[in-house]
């Protein structure tokens, strides 16, 4: 059963009969087994995604601090020490230059995922919400079925009420 199946299903619940009192339960077991799954699935989905994107990035800092920034400093050093030929220190930049854009490249994806992350987050905030409220839900009609066990609704009105309707007014002068 889908989301709307079962939506539809438990409004159609004849709440005062006692075979729709267990097809009541199981329906509301099967939505809160649901919501559990999901919830459980987008936690761990949302964790996944923050943990790849800080793994993403420590790696970017990473390969930038022990490749990058040696090679610069190296590149520097060799032409103000005058080693290196002209063809020699293009070569040197345009491999530079790539590093630099591939870097940039996962930079820009590693800030989509963290955008994922943070949406898969707010999801998850709104689905626990819901099923919190599906919870909820589910508790008060089960204690309001226990109400209605320990004290039944009388089908007539008490003996000792005066009767309603018109009453002529009474003398009390």
């Amino acid at each position: 059963m889908n989301e709307n199946e079962l939506r539809k299903a438990l409004l159609q619940l004849d709440a005062d009969s006692a075979a729709s009192a267990s097809n009541s339960a199981e329906l509301s077991k099967t939505i809160l087994n649901r919501d559990k799954r999901r919830v459980q699935f987008l936690t761990v989905l949302t964790i996944g995604a923050w943990v790849f994107a800080g793994v993403m990035i420590l790696f970017i800092l990473s390969i930038f601090i022990f490749t990058v920034i040696p090679r610069a400093q190296t590149l520097t050093r060799d032409m103000s020490a005058r080693t290196l030929t002209s063809e020699q220190t293009i070569g040197i930049l345009h491999t530079h230059t790539l590093m630099f854009l591939k870097s940039s490249i996962l930079i820009a994806l590693s800030l989509s995922i963290m955008t994922v992350a943070a949406l898969l987050t707010v999801l998850l905030i709104f689905v626990s919400r819901r099923a919190t409220l599906r919870q909820v839900t589910v508790n008060l009609a089960r204690l309001a079925e226990q109400l209605k066990r320990v004290h039944p609704e009388p089908a007539t009105r008490p003996p000792d009420e005066p009767p309603r309707g018109n009453q002529p007014p009474s003398d009390s002068n």
